[in-house]
């Protein structure tokens, strides 16, 4: 089960994602304004359901929000809204059947989240790999 995460963190940390990761960023980091939205979506064939208890429990956390994305609906809005924006972070990894996965999305504290996705400051590759 892979995920997509999406952390608001300062621009001068490493940025290397996967669950493991992400829990590493918010240990090292107690600030209660750091949010984490991960986006569970079924990628490999045996991603037929919504990621369980074991799963989920990757990013306990309590910043860490956790969405099951099984028709790749953010995917699908995350795509369109690289291509509508040039200037916008452009991935660098991880397309299957044109859907971005396995990838880190980090957003400034005045990003806000409405009817049009935000701009990152760093859309990248997450360092691992899923199996």
């Amino acid at each position: 089960m892979c995920a997509k995460s999406y952390f608001f963190r300062r621009r001068d940390q490493h940025v290397c994602g996967g669950a493991s990761a992400v829990r590493d960023v918010l240990k090292q980091n107690p600030n209660p304004h750091i949010r984490v939205f991960a986006v569970w979506e079924p990628i490999l064939p045996t991603d037929y359901s919504s990621p369980g208890s074991g799963v989920l429990a990757r990013l306990s956390d309590p910043r860490v929000e956790q969405y099951w994305d099984k028709n790749h609906l953010f995917a699908e809005r995350l795509a369109s809204r690289l291509k509508a924006d040039e200037g916008h972070p452009q991935p660098t990894c991880c397309n299957r059947h044109g859907i971005q996965w396995d990838e880190v999305a980090v957003y400034g504290q005045e990003a806000r989240w409405d009817s049009q996705l935000p701009r990152a400051i760093f859309f990248g590759w997450s360092c691992g790999s899923c199996a």
